[in-house]
């Protein structure tokens, strides 16, 4: 699968698989909000049996083939504060 990768400006190590069909108006508001400006970085054609050295390759196909993106957050980062979630803690 075919996919152009950017990297957000706002937030270190952190990347967005962009499905090759799509662009980046076609992502949610909110999550082009938190990215920031973003700069293409490559392209890559993904297949199950080439695997990257951050991400489940075969998780990053599945959510291109779903989503039509996928966010690759820096290591050990939680997402749940990127979009004001209440934690799992704050909702029981």
């Amino acid at each position: 699968m075919k996919c152009t990768v950017f990297k957000s400006t706002r937030r270190d190590y952190t990347y967005l698989y962009l499905r090759d069909d799509l662009e980046l108006e076609d992502i949610p508001e909110e999550l082009r909000q938190l990215l920031g400006d973003t700069a293409e970085i490559m392209t890559l054609e993904l297949s199950a049996d080439r695997p990257l050295a951050q991400e489940n390759v075969e998780s990053v196909i599945a959510n291109l083939e779903t989503e039509g993106y996928h966010l690759q957050l820096p290591p050990k980062d939680d997402p749940s504060g990127w979009l004001d979630l209440p934690s799992a803690k704050e909702t029981k």
